[in-house]
């Protein structure tokens, strides 16, 4: 891929106020004063925004002349806004691009300097209008492969999340989290009816996990098998997330793979997390590879574990294990 840029600049636009100080600040040092008091989580929301230049992927950066860096867009989340509309809404008023999403790529949490914390989700986004104006916020934008955007971004945190992405990222329609429900003892233990055996105290604390790391990936459904430990294991995400549970037989124990291949298929491009059993996850995975799915690590399924499967219009191009959080 060519290492190259294309970098727009306009003279600046009129500011009531500039710092200063010629020192690069960091990110949170303009702001109210600290307090020893704990602050809330400031949620907001941006974009990965994409192009192709002939045969070559490029990203978008912007440049705030308050700050004097170079970073990607993103903004707080207005009132009754969605994280998603959020993330749209800002790209278009830093940048002028209108685009198209795509699927949630990352979520990054740092401190702020009156004790707060920052939570932004990214968004995969095609620019497929618009054009940059200078504006109060960004004076200057970049267009640049991901190799050279590692290297022009000020902050560890935007450059690490550019080298975590999948050499596939920007073509993916959706993601779908295959998980084996967490930990509920051992069968041979419980007196009563399987079907009802449930979460141990490790198998809960999984769950937490688990809903924290579903709750980042903005899926809109949680589907799992009817059983107790299923179930229970995607409470703590249907609370974080606000989405009803559903059971579908798919997903049952015993219920093999046509059923759930059907699922997947209906499913598409729906972010959705699905929980199943032992004998259901290594079963759909063989499925999948023979299917020309790359599973690109080891098949296992430990309890409390998860495959991310990448969904591409309806293909499934390849996976990815997580292991249990605890």
């Amino acid at each position: 891929m060519l290492m190259h840029c294309v970098r727009q600049r306009f003279d600046r636009p009129a500011r009531r106020s500039r710092p200063t100080s010629t020192a690069q600040p960091h990110p949170a040092a303009v702001g109210p004063t600290p307090s020893l008091t704990p602050v809330a989580e400031i949620l907001a929301s941006g974009g990965v925004v994409w192009r192709l230049a002939g045969d070559d992927l490029e990203i978008l950066l912007i440049h705030r002349d308050r700050y004097g860096d170079w970073t990607l867009p993103k903004g707080k989340l207005d009132p009754g806004e969605s994280d998603l509309e959020a993330a749209l809404r800002e790209v278009r008023e830093e940048t002028g691009m209108i685009c198209r999403p795509g699927v949630p790529i990352g979520t990054m949490r740092y401190g702020l300097s009156n004790g707060s914390t920052k939570r932004v989700h990214y968004w995969s986004m095609e620019a497929v209008d618009g054009a940059f104006a200078p504006n109060n916020e960004v004076d200057e934008i970049v267009w640049a492969n991901p190799a050279a955007a590692g290297r022009i971004l000020t902050y560890e945190r935007d450059r690490d999340l550019i080298a975590s992405l999948q050499d596939d990222w920007w073509q993916l329609t959706g993601r779908i989290y295959l998980i084996r429900h967490a930990t509920a003892g051992r069968r041979k233990d419980w007196k009563g009816d399987d079907v009802k055996r449930p979460l141990s105290n490790l198998g809960w604390e999984q769950a937490q996990e688990i809903g924290t790391f579903l709750a980042d990936t903005q899926v809109s459904r949680l589907l799992t098998s009817s059983y107790t430990r299923c179930r229970q294991t995607l409470e703590p995400a249907s609370k974080l997330l606000n989405v009803s549970i559903e059971s579908h037989r798919a997903l049952f124990e015993g219920a093999g793979t046509k059923q759930l291949e059907k699922l997947l298929g209906k499913i598409g491009n729906t972010p959705s997390a699905l929980c199943t059993h032992g004998d259901i996850v290594p079963a759909i995975l063989e499925r999948l590879r023979a299917g020309g799915t790359t599973l690109e690590h080891e098949l296992q399924s430990a309890k409390g574990s998860i495959w991310a499967i990448d969904v591409i219009d309806g293909s499934f191009p390849a996976a990815r294990y997580i292991a249990p959080f605890v």
